[in-house]
């Protein structure tokens, strides 16, 4: 069965990550006939969180990319990890219920500080605050409101009104709420770190490698590449980013273009806090710090994945968000040292997708889409791994296909 997913161009640009290139040409394998536990297509940060979790739990693992490890994109990330959700907590109670919500956001929650613990062990990592600051899809009043449900449910947060934003923050918004934990990393050195670790458990990588079919039986995989080489294992897990199996065309998602910008190194203009920043506002905009002073701000987002068109807006995106940047803080030097542009997957309910391939037994598909992916990742690895058990996670109906 014809298996292959569209090659797509995942970002363009100039991404401050490509300062540092990782030397990913140790992580390739020679390909001989084996059978493994299972095979994780897909060795950007979302494989290499699942792949690293199954070699710790002792499976077999094999990574597959059809590009070199973690330049997909991963590369175009701007790497906050963060346990809010993109879709309001007030807002996604109104599409799937108090119930359903609230375990979301309680999930996502458990899952950054798994990831954090996990992270800190493996690579460097930045813990910050997040400011959630108030714009034009949320007033003040309705980010109260939102803060309010958030403590009900018992999760960590602080509504901070326009002069103790200001006084702690140099923000003028109207009003902001505080999540105390969030963190900020190197995404290439992030799924660097992962995939080391499972290669320390015995995992390897097939990369670049492209499947171009697959056959399933009762108690196995078969990958096969264009050129009839076969890669046997009990069960296959994707997890490719929006360049999703055709199989599940079927799933409510959508492509959206996005860009990014990050300055020069200026530690004495970065704001107090290093808080990272998101304003409830369409088009998006974000802002973080990185540990030598530089500041990366990022949004603009636009429905669309034509990546010629996306590529064309480089220009006049940076212009804006260096605009952008320096409205909020006026005291930074908001000169671009660095810009790019990437494309991602969306759902209606800013969740991830999971669950087992229609058609193509033994097969698992992971889509951790949205602003959150890199939190996601961690609630697939776990997903994945009860898969692998024979057993169904909990949250199945809030996450499932």
């Amino acid at each position: 069965m014809k298996v292959i997913t569209d090659y797509k161009d995942l970002w363009s640009g100039t991404p401050l990550w490509m300062v540092n290139q990782y030397n990913f040409s140790k992580l390739s394998a020679e390909i001989k006939n084996t059978f493994i536990d299972i095979a994780v297509i897909g060795a950007g940060s979302t494989g290499a969180i699942i792949g690293e979790a199954l070699s710790s739990a002792g499976y077999s693992v094999l990574f597959i990319d059809r590009r070199i490890p973690g330049s997909g994109s991963s590369m175009a990330s701007t790497a906050m990890l963060q346990a809010d959700v993109d879709l309001p907590l007030i807002r996604m109670i109104d599409r799937l219920g108090f119930d359903k919500a609230t375990r979301a956001w309680r999930r996502s929650w458990q899952a950054m500080q798994k990831l954090a613990i996990k992270t800190n062990a493996l690579c460097h990592i930045y813990k910050r605050p997040s400011l959630y600051i108030s714009g034009n899809l949320l007033s003040s009043k309705e980010l109260q409101e939102e803060n309010s449900i958030r403590q009900k449910i018992l999760f960590p947060s602080e509504y901070l009104h326009q002069e103790k934003l200001y006084s702690q923050c140099g923000l003028n918004n109207t009003g902001a709420i505080l999540t105390p934990e969030s963190y900020a990393v190197n995404p290439q050195a992030y799924t660097m770190a992962y995939l080391s670790s499972a290669l320390k458990k015995g995992a390897k990588i097939y990369a670049p490698l492209d499947i171009d079919k697959i056959k399933t039986k009762k108690n196995a995989v078969h990958l096969i590449t264009a050129e009839n080489q076969i890669i046997s294992a009990r069960r296959a897990v994707f997890a490719t980013g929006y360049e999703t199996l055709k199989q599940l065309d079927f799933l409510d998602k959508k492509i959206t273009s996005s860009w990014a910008i990050s300055t020069k190194p200026q530690p004495k203009n970065i704001w107090p806090s290093q808080a990272n920043i998101w304003e409830a506002s369409d088009p998006y905009l974000y802002i973080r710090t990185t540990p030598d002073g530089r500041i990366i701000c990022g949004g603009e987002d636009q429905e669309f994945e034509n990546a010629e068109k996306r590529d064309a807006l480089i220009e006049e995106k940076t212009e804006i968000l260096s605009r952008k940047l320096k409205n909020l803080f006026p005291k930074t030097d908001e000169t671009v040292e660095f810009s790019w542009t990437g494309s991602f997957g969306e759902t209606k309910t800013s969740l991830p997708l999971f669950g087992e391939v229609p058609g193509l037994p033994n097969c698992y598909a992971t889509l951790c889409f949205g602003g959150n992916g890199m939190t996601f990742a961690q609630i697939a690895s776990e997903f994945t791994l009860q898969w692998v058990k024979g057993k169904t996670d909990p949250d199945h109906d809030i996450f499932s296909f």
